[in-house]
């Protein structure tokens, strides 16, 4: 089974389930685990990387006003590639290519591979989405052992800080210029690992925040 993985997110994935021989195309952005930049990069990006938090916001309003997109699919990568199999999302199509994108690039392809869209919001999607690659490339037993162990992992740190007597106040930062507190699974992350998020959205997108917003909120 030939793989391509549109998010970095689901590169790991598919390293983490033994198929890294398997994976023939990535992101600019996968470099997790080290192996996965060495994989020829099917989407790049067409912002300029050395340009400022604003900018980039800047880069990214003009992009939704005239319809453009951020990033690029090197068809030619893709194809070489032949992928039985895509991993990729609907969540945000500023993080990373839209579903539509990758649909179109699809359909130039000989022969059309499965599409496979990872929407995680909370750390149980997580978990959730690691058995789907599993049940979609004939790993189940590996997802469902990787899955338990994580699970153990994570039970093992809320025992611990449940008994704290203390739960620091914690912002988030998802973005610097605008200002934006992390949403989806990131606020439940610092509550299980015992403190409280009192800006971030839990299982919502990303919002936009001001500095008055953050010292009310008295962060720890």
């Amino acid at each position: 089974m030939n793989l391509c993985s549109f998010l970095p997110s689901g590169t790991e994935i598919i390293f983490g389930l033994g198929l890294g021989d398997h994976l023939h195309g990535v992101t600019y952005e996968c470099d997790y685990p080290p192996e996965a930049a060495s994989k020829p990069v099917v989407i790049k990006t067409r912002l300029d990387t050395a340009l400022s938090s604003w900018e980039i916001d800047d880069a990214v309003i003009r992009s939704f006003e005239t319809g453009e997109s951020l990033y690029e699919i090197d068809q030619e990568v893709l194809q070489a590639a032949a992928p039985d199999l895509i991993l990729t999302q609907e969540l945000c199509d500023v993080c990373a290519i839209s579903y539509a994108d990758v649909q179109k690039a699809m359909a130039a392809l000989p022969m059309t591979p499965e599409l496979l869209s990872l929407r995680p919001h909370l750390l149980e999607d997580v978990y959730n989405d690691i058995r789907t690659v599993g049940r979609h490339t004939g790993r189940e037993d590996q997802a469902a052992t990787w899955v338990t162990g994580l699970r153990q992992r994570m039970d093992a740190v809320v025992k611990v800080t449940r008994l704290a007597e203390h739960r620091p106040t914690v912002f988030c930062m998802e973005w610097t210029e605008p200002m934006m507190a992390s949403g989806h699974w990131v606020p439940q992350l610092v509550e299980l690992a015992g403190g409280e998020d009192r800006l971030g959205s839990k299982a919502k997108p990303s919002i936009r925040i001001e500095w008055d917003q953050v010292r009310k909120a008295e962060p720890d």
